[in-house]
């Protein structure tokens, strides 16, 4: 199982449900910038780096599309786990 090494948390205010944004490396070697950790009533979940898409042959609003996503439900576990572990920390040293 890939390691990630290194995660670092950068606190949002006032910006609900956004709470803050993560970047996360593996292995001492590749990173992957702009994760959101979101809060809805329900969770607090990470959401993936996505970029705006505009279909021309739609009429509706732009879509998200991901831009990097894990491939398996392990992993998906794995960086959630640990970029929740994270900013739960964060929140505790600044005592939010």
């Amino acid at each position: 199982m890939i390691k990630i090494t290194n995660v670092k948390i950068t606190l949002k205010t006032n910006e609900a449900p956004l709470k803050a944004f993560a970047s996360i490396t593996f292995e001492k070697c590749f990173v992957v910038h702009d994760l959101r950790i979101i809060n809805t009533k329900d969770k607090t979940f990470v959401a993936m780096p996505s970029k705006k898409v505009k279909d021309v042959n739609r009429i509706s609003p732009p879509i998200h599309k991901d831009i990097a996503h894990p491939i398996n439900k392990e992993m998906r576990q794995l960086i959630e786990d640990e970029v929740l572990k994270e900013y739960q920390k964060t929140l505790e040293d600044y005592k939010i």
